[in-house]
């Protein structure tokens, strides 16, 4: 296997520590800085990544003719509208769940297929998901905590976090030592480069930029890229069957942020937040989708 996936994680950690190095006053002044900075590769491959989940639900029968294909919709849009409601009445339980899925979703879908043990199988899900979380809290407190209250996370709940960190940390330091020990027995050495990698992004960059250089340029790029071997297509085909969803998601957004008045007027936060919050939510069924996919693959 070429590893392509990691070696365009690796490249775009190294051109983001130039960056950083030359122009980090200027990247780390502002959030707004940061994610125009990451823009494009945010919405290709990053939005796009999950613009395939129809195709993918098809593939493995989930979808067999048009009115299971409706019901799909019903479901998959449903979910996310459901859970942006569920946030603003319960911001801190519907943060803690957010969290808790996008953690085991990041492990399955990131994970290198440990066949031979169910065992080490799951510790790589728990260190890989689990990095991604608490690193930026123990590395860069402020700025996550910051980003945090972003979502609409209260002080009191983030303090009680802060405190639950610590213990994961140290469970997966624990299960990192069992791992690469394991690891190195079976010469399986990109595993312990892909997670000495993103240690190092998390904790060397700032939370916002170290997570957008982790999900678009591994996560998501390494979803298309399974994407594009299940469903056997090349990569123009691919890039073609992205456009359209990628497009619509990108439509209620773009109307937002020119009139955000038609959606947020009775809103107490700024219309910024529930944007946000929006996004989260978009991607709740992507997560129950592949985490459903990805565990029925690996058990077959």
């Amino acid at each position: 296997m070429n590893h392509i996936d990691t070696k365009i994680f690796f490249i775009s950690i190294l051109f983001t520590f130039l960056v950083v190095v030359f122009c980090g006053d200027f990247l780390y002044s502002s959030f707004i800085n940061q994610i125009i900075f990451f823009s494009i590769p945010l919405i290709w491959p990053g939005l796009a990544h999950g613009s395939l989940d129809i195709d993918s639900a098809k593939r493995k029968k989930l979808i067999k003719n048009r009115n299971q294909l409706l019901i799909f919709l019903l479901i998959y849009i449903s979910i996310p509208v459901t859970f942006f409601l569920l946030w603003v009445a319960y911001s801190n339980l519907s943060f803690l769940i957010f969290m808790f899925l996008s953690a085991i979703h990041f492990g399955i879908s990131d994970q290198s297929n440990l066949k031979n043990s169910k065992i080490f199988k799951y510790l790589e899900i728990f260190i890989r998901g689990f990095l991604v979380i608490c690193i930026p809290l123990e590395f860069h407190p402020q700025e996550t905590k910051l980003i945090f209250n972003f979502l609409l996370a209260e002080q009191s709940f983030i303090q009680i976090l802060e405190q639950y960190n610590d213990i994961f940390l140290f469970l997966i330091i624990l299960s990192s030592i069992i791992l690469l020990g394991y690891c190195l027995l079976k010469n399986k050495n990109i595993i312990i480069f892909e997670i000495l990698l993103i240690f190092f992004c998390f904790s060397f960059f700032k939370p916002l930029v170290s997570f957008f250089i982790y999900f678009c340029f591994l996560h998501s790029t390494r979803h298309l890229i399974n994407e594009k071997q299940q469903l056997k297509i090349n990569t123009k085909t691919l890039v073609l069957k992205t456009i359209p969803m990628t497009i619509i998601c990108l439509i209620p957004l773009f109307i937002a942020v020119i009139f955000p008045n038609l959606f947020f007027e009775t809103l107490n936060f700024s219309y910024i937040n529930y944007i946000f919050i929006g996004l989260a939510c978009l991607t709740i069924s992507h997560i129950l989708l592949i985490n459903f996919l990805k565990d029925s693959q690996t058990s077959g």
